[in-house]
């Protein structure tokens, strides 16, 4: 879960910021991560909202599903199981003052269907300080990236995994650190892996295969 987008507000009276928890998230093809929507400040309080979030690329990604922080205390959503939502609340007890950071809209839910890069857009139809008084945002979009999904390679009892955090699984064995086993499996298993994993995660030379060199360039990577 998680890369962090900020989507810069600017009200009448202050500069204001949402977060898009995550970011630029990343997520395993066929599992799920949550992205929460946040006000960075609300320098004037916050009465409520509405807020529509959308999937630009609906094939990569769905929204299945939605929840509401406890200060939200009415609150309505259009449904999950869907690439656009939109979720509106009410601050009843007055418990986001002017001067509160960090407040939560709500939580998204989002599963990766497909691998690839998708803009996250989001849409603020209401956003009303404790005044009455409008905040009109200025937005920028968050992304979702599904990654394919690695496996076990055999004889493993873990699946390999990307110490370095750059796209590129040189840990095999998933012992969470690169070392000379890694280089063996690999040499060991080469045909196997150029078959049965995502290439670009084991294409350590960046010629778009898997071949001798991968195993070089891991053996001096370490």
């Amino acid at each position: 879960m998680g890369l962090i987008a900020l989507i810069a507000f600017s009200s009448t009276s202050a500069a204001q910021a949402v977060t898009l928890s995550g970011g630029s998230v990343k997520v395993v093809n066929g599992s799920s991560t949550t992205l929460d929507i946040s006000l960075d400040n609300v320098p004037t309080g916050l009465s409520g909202y509405n807020v529509s979030v959308a999937i630009a690329d609906p094939v990569v990604a769905q929204i299945t599903g939605i929840s509401f922080p406890s200060w939200v205390g009415v609150h309505q959503d259009s449904g999950a199981d869907t690439d656009s939502v939109w979720m509106k609340g009410v601050d009843l007890a007055r418990t986001i003052e002017s001067g509160s950071t960090g407040i939560i809209l709500g939580s998204l839910t989002m599963r990766g269907d497909q691998t690839g890069l998708s803009a996250v857009v989001i849409t603020v139809t209401k956003l009303d300080d404790d005044a009455g008084g409008i905040i009109s945002p200025t937005i920028v979009p968050g992304q979702i990236k599904v990654i394919p999904r690695v496996v076990i390679l055999p004889g493993q009892a873990a699946l390999p995994t990307d110490p370095a955090s750059d796209d590129l699984y040189e840990d095999l064995n998933g012992n969470g650190r690169i070392d000379f086993n890694d280089v063996v499996l690999y040499f060991n298993h080469i045909e196997w892996i150029e078959v049965s994993e995502p290439v670009p995660y084991f294409d350590y030379n960046g010629n778009t295969r898997i071949d001798f060199d991968d195993v070089v360039d891991l053996f001096w990577g370490i």
